[in-house]
C-alpha cells in the first residue's frame, strides 16, 4: 500500500510529541520493543480542524486516566499566537548526513529562509 504525505492529499497533519495525545487501548508496539512508545498523529481538512481536536481530547485532562501523559492543558492563546514574539529564530537542516535533500527539497528550503529573513526573523 502507498501512503501519501497528508500535504499531498489536500490534508492537514502533525505527529505529537510523546505523551502528549491519548492513545491508551490501541496497541503500537510488538514483543520485545515495548521500550518504543507510539505518538498518534492526527489528519484533518485544516489546521484549525487539528487544533479543535486537540483542544476537545485535553480538555478532558486525559492524564487523570493515561498517567503516563503530560498534565498540560490546551492554551488557546498560543495557538492564537498571542504572546509570541514578534521575532522568531528557526533552525534549518540542510544535510542530516545521512540523507542529502534533492535539489527542489533544497529550493524549497532556501525561498522558505529567504521569506523568513524578510520578514524579520
Amino acid at each position: 500500500m502507498k501512503r501519501l504525505p497528508a500535504a499531498c492529499a489536500g490534508a492537514y497533519g502533525f505527529k505529537a510529541s510523546v505523551g502528549r495525545i491519548p492513545h491508551a487501548g490501541l496497541r503500537g508496539s510488538h514483543d520485545g520493543m515495548d521500550a518504543i512508545v507510539g505518538v498518534l498523529g492526527p489528519i484533518a481538512r485544516s489546521a484549525r480542524d487539528l487544533a479543535l481536536f486537540c483542544k476537545v481530547m485535553l480538555q478532558y485532562e486525559p492524564w487523570l486516566v493515561e498517567p503516563p501523559l503530560l498534565e498540560i492543558a490546551w492554551k488557546e492563546d498560543v495557538v492564537r499566537g498571542a504572546g509570541l514574539p514578534s521575532k522568531l529564530s528557526f533552525a534549518i537542516l540542510w544535510d542530516d548526513g545521512v540523507v542529502t535533500p534533492q535539489p527542489p527539497i533544497l529550493a524549497a528550503l532556501k525561498s522558505v529562509k529567504e521569506k523568513l529573513v524578510e520578514a524579520g526573523h
